[in-house]
């Protein structure tokens, strides 16, 4: 298996969190990757720079994305924890997690269509 997108660790980052905790990223990365079943040799792939696991930056986007669209807080550095809309997310069975699910937040669609902007 390859390492998923950023988008695929949506979901599976708000089940982790959804006990209402903070959670240390630290231990997240691990977690998650166990629950997707990431082999040892994907773990260990970097990205061109050579320094971060593919998979960890992965979830550290995922964990931004979601922070931007009120779905997770950060109470503190590398602490993450879920929102109550973060939890009404997940209630939602019949909705797929993703980047077109998040552009349906209004403060998500501003920081995401800013960024792209920016980038022209």
């Amino acid at each position: 298996m390859t390492v998923p997108s950023f988008q695929n660790w949506f979901q599976p980052l708000l089940r982790r969190l959804q006990d209402g905790r903070d959670h240390r990223m630290v231990e997240l990365y691990e977690v998650l990757a166990d629950d997707l079943q990431i082999s040892e040799a994907d773990r260990a792939e970097l990205l061109p720079s050579g320094v971060i696991p593919t998979y960890k930056s992965r979830i550290s986007w995922a964990r931004t994305y979601l922070k931007m669209a009120g779905l997770v807080e950060q109470p503190q550095r590398s602490v993450v924890r879920i929102t109550p809309a973060g939890l009404d997310a997940l209630k939602n069975k019949g909705v797929s997690i993703d980047v077109a699910y998040l552009r349906t937040i209004p403060a998500f669609a501003e920081w995401h269509s800013a960024g792209r902007r920016s980038q022209q």
